[in-house]
């Protein structure tokens, strides 16, 4: 049972590391939700959550380790789940 609940319980973990500012923290936010859901007179395509959001990391992020991995930070499980 702690088996399955281990294996149930990673999470996969994203990151953008942006200069300490509200205002570009969601004008990135509208970026990635407008490559997810563009607008109906657009003709870009629309991506996935996890496509827009890689894209937005290697282009904005101030982190160089997680940046070329689209922000990748790793696999997780919470404390005592093994």
């Amino acid at each position: 049972e702690q088996d399955f609940q281990a294996l149930t319980r990673r999470v996969t973990a994203y990151h953008i590391l942006l200069p300490k500012s509200t205002d570009a923290a969601l004008k990135l936010k509208q970026k990635i939700r407008n490559r997810v859901n563009p607008p109906k007179s657009s003709d870009t395509p629309p991506l996935y959550v996890i496509d827009a959001f890689n894209r937005a990391a290697q282009m904005y992020s101030l982190d160089d380790e997680t940046k070329l991995n689209g922000g990748l930070l790793g696999e997780m499980l919470p404390q005592g789940a093994c």
